[in-house]
């Protein structure tokens, strides 16, 4: 029986899957650090050189992994910003949802390697305006500016950046410590996130100090 063909692109999609199976299988089995892209070759049966087509570096694949958790955030059960009158609630909406999925979808210790590789590289991906976790809550300002409900000299974009710095400051301290839970991520950045949004949205119903 003749096998189906399959075209050059299906199998670059296939080789390039199967490599991050492969690479998740051993993360969860041995730890990021501990793994290298020839181990990774040798359980995907190919060769380094195939690794490199798809890959630049082991620390590559971790922004896949990043790209991918975004993939699965959903943000269907949060109301459109169209009326919306407390945009400091929906973007705390959008914020509590990226939360939730990250704590979900990724284990600690790989969260910080994902972190430690965008410090090192310079590449911070959190901050992305292309993330559509960046996109809702840059829509929600923009309703907002054009409401008049934001109050500050800076763009919404700027405000956009600045709520992004403020949220990975937290996610900073809990990946930092061995104390901190994923409550505290997710309850106290929440809570003091809606606290700094009154300085650009106070005249939101549920922005009050």
């Amino acid at each position: 029986m003749e096998k189906p063909y399959i075209s050059r692109k299906e199998q670059a999609r296939l080789t390039k899957k199967r490599i991050f199976d492969t690479t998740m299988r051993l993360i969860r089995k041995k730890g990021y650090s501990k793994i290298t892209i020839r181990e990774i070759c040798q359980n995907a049966q190919i060769s380094v050189g195939t690794f490199y087509l798809y890959f630049s570096s082991k620390d590559d694949i971790l922004l896949e992994i990043y790209h991918k958790t975004d993939q699965k955030i959903s943000f269907s059960a949060i109301p459109s910003s169209a009326g919306c009158t407390d945009y400091s609630s929906l973007i705390c909406e959008y914020f509590s949802a990226y939360l939730s999925c990250m704590a979900e979808t990724q284990e600690k210790e790989l969260l910080c390697e994902i972190y430690r590789n965008a410090l090192v590289s310079g590449n911070n991906q959190f901050l992305n305006p292309e993330r559509p976790l960046y996109r809702a809550v840059l829509s929600v300002l923009d309703a907002a500016a054009r409401e008049k409900a934001l109050v500050t000299s800076c763009t919404p974009s700027q405000v956009c950046q600045k709520l992004f710095f403020f949220v990975q400051s937290y996610i900073y301290q809990w990946l930092a410590s061995n104390e901190l839970t994923f409550a505290f991520l997710t309850e106290t950045c929440i809570a003091e996130l809606r606290l700094y949004l009154t300085l650009y949205l106070p005249g939101s119903p549920h922005a009050q100090i």
